[in-house]
């Protein structure tokens, strides 16, 4: 139900503007997972406080689901197995009849690592963090300094 289930505030992590925790504090809910609806999630987000309490995270998931660290391993994003970046622009490039050599994704983080590496042209954000820049093909200025839109505008337009 567009919802964010989180173990902490949301707006800490994601809150850079006053419109973005506004629209985060309509969006997500504090808790400690005890009183989760029952309904289909996308996604379950904890907050980490050790590696210890990621592999114990994971020891609890079915084996339909995965945990992802993300924010650069404070966070795990717990999702359905087949959930991922790169599963999406599969299928989209598929649906659309696109080659996958023929994307360009861009990203900055351990979920990015997949598609950076699989599309036709990865590219990292310069403050990505070094799994991501590894991973690319290239890299282009920060996220805060219109780094995606400078790489369109001097490699695709």
């Amino acid at each position: 139900d567009d919802m964010i289930y989180a173990n902490f505030d949301v707006t800490v992590f994601w809150g850079k503007t006053v419109k973005d925790r506004q629209m985060l504090r309509e969006s997500a809910v504090q808790t400690d997972f005890s009183d989760l609806p029952a309904i289909d999630a996308d996604k379950v987000i904890v907050e980490l406080e050790s590696e210890e309490e990621y592999r114990y995270v994971l020891a609890q998931l079915s084996p339909s689901l995965y945990g992802q660290l993300s924010d650069g391993g404070k966070l795990c994003l717990v999702m359905h197995r087949n959930a991922s970046k790169f599963n999406a622009i599969k299928r989209l490039a598929a649906q659309w009849c696109i080659s996958i050599t023929d994307i360009a994704a861009f990203g900055d983080d351990l979920n990015d690592v997949e598609m950076l590496m699989h599309c036709g042209t990865g590219v990292a954000m310069k403050n990505a963090i070094p799994e991501a820049i590894q991973a690319a093909n290239t890299v282009t200025e920060t996220n805060n300094n219109d780094g995606v839109a400078k790489f369109i505008e001097s490699n695709i337009l």
